[in-house]
């Protein structure tokens, strides 16, 4: 009765280090790339997903989009609607009059910025009327270092 017990005992042992040698093996025979997230980087040069609002004038927030609605976000390209919110700084910029306009903006020109995938060029196109000296297109650079900047 001992040796049948122990032939038992040995195939069930010797199935079990099988299965535990093919785990083994198949988690070290194909790691998984780390999926990239798809971002764009804002004033604080902070990594951001898909943003809701996006400050474009970093040195004193006089110019910055709001509600922003996104499509398409993780493509070569995403657009989004929402609006472009403006300090006309009249009399001053501390007292200024705000104005919100109807706004369409586009991310792309993806590249790899750090750990992320990152947009790097954004588009904003204004809808309705345009206040006096202010272009109905703009568009911006962003970058990992420095944020959005002004493309002249």
């Amino acid at each position: 009765m001992v040796p049948r017990l122990r032939r038992r005992t040995a195939a069930i042992g010797a199935g079990m280090l099988a299965a535990a040698l093919g785990t083994a093996s198949a988690a070290v025979a194909a790691p998984a790339a780390a999926p990239r997230n798809v971002v764009v980087y804002n004033c604080a040069t902070d990594a951001v997903s898909a943003p809701k609002t996006f400050t474009l004038a970093c040195g004193d927030g006089n110019s910055q989009l709001t509600g922003l609605r996104w499509t398409g976000w993780g493509a070569a390209r995403a657009t989004a609607t929402g609006r472009l919110r403006l300090n006309m700084c009249t009399p001053t910029c501390v007292s200024g009059k705000w104005v919100s306009i109807p706004a369409t903006v586009t991310v792309g020109r993806r590249a790899n910025q750090e750990a992320n995938q990152a947009y790097r060029r954004m588009t904003i196109r204004l809808k309705g009327a345009v206040p006096k000296g202010q272009a109905r297109v703009e568009t911006y650079r962003i970058s990992s270092t420095t944020g959005p900047s002004l493309v002249g």
